[in-house]
């Protein structure tokens, strides 16, 4: 019985141009090469850079390095994992990952995740627009992307009075609690909204010290993450 084993043209249909992770690195496969009897991936390990932005409002981002590097790869290899979408918290907003219902070409053969098999929206897109940080955060939606893949694989949430008092005291625009439950700041109405994905479900009572449901439907999202809710 013949064994099939995978070649360099194998990977690049299932994973070129894909994100995944290697140790605890996010990296970008570029290249697939036959090197003698084993597979040698090309890959650009992201790092982070710190930018400011205005005054002491700082933004960390992922960025590519100038050269690549290389790493055999092996079919068990468990580096293209699809990381959970929805939202994630960057520095000081949240953004939401949505998968598009259609893949393009060359995407609709790959297996693990690319950018443009993903929508991405900002919650806080006005707030941003109005402290005139469009023209630095708001870049092409590959960019955008990369910028914020570290924090897609290696997502970070808050608890619920941590990240009220995140709003309350304009420290962040908006703030996820999980993938699912966010909160955010509106500047155009001086309000608190509760967000169930891009769904507005509450809005927040200064006096009651608590947010006031539109909806039932999520009370056990809600209750699980230790929501204060009032009538």
């Amino acid at each position: 019985m013949v064994t099939y084993v995978d070649v360099a043209s194998d990977y690049s249909t299932r994973y070129e141009g894909c994100y995944g992770i290697l140790g605890d690195e996010v990296i970008y496969a570029s290249e697939f090469q036959n090197i003698g009897n084993k597979v040698e991936m090309m890959y650009l390990p992201l790092s982070l850079r710190t930018e400011s932005l205005l005054k002491n409002l700082k933004c960390r981002y992922a960025c590519f390095p100038d050269s690549p590097d290389h790493v055999e790869i092996k079919s068990d290899t468990p580096i293209f994992v699809i990381p959970k979408l929805g939202f994630i918290n960057t520095d000081f907003y949240c953004l939401f990952y949505e998968r598009r219902h259609k893949k393009p070409s060359p995407s609709k053969y790959r297996r693990g995740l690319r950018p443009d098999t993903i929508d991405i929206y900002n919650t806080s897109d006005r707030e941003i627009s109005s402290l005139n940080l469009s023209n630095v955060l708001s870049k092409s939606m590959d960019d955008m992307f990369t910028r914020n893949v570290y924090n897609l694989f290696f997502p970070k949430f808050y608890g619920y009075n941590e990240a009220l008092n995140f709003i309350i005291s304009g420290e962040k625009l908006s703030v996820a609690l999980s993938s699912s439950i966010a909160i955010k700041a509106s500047y155009w109405d001086n309000s608190i909204a509760l967000l169930k994905n891009l769904l507005v479900i509450g809005d927040y009572s200064e006096k009651d010290n608590g947010f006031k449901l539109r909806t039932d439907l999520f009370d056990r999202d809600i209750h699980n993450l230790g929501i204060r809710t009032v009538k």
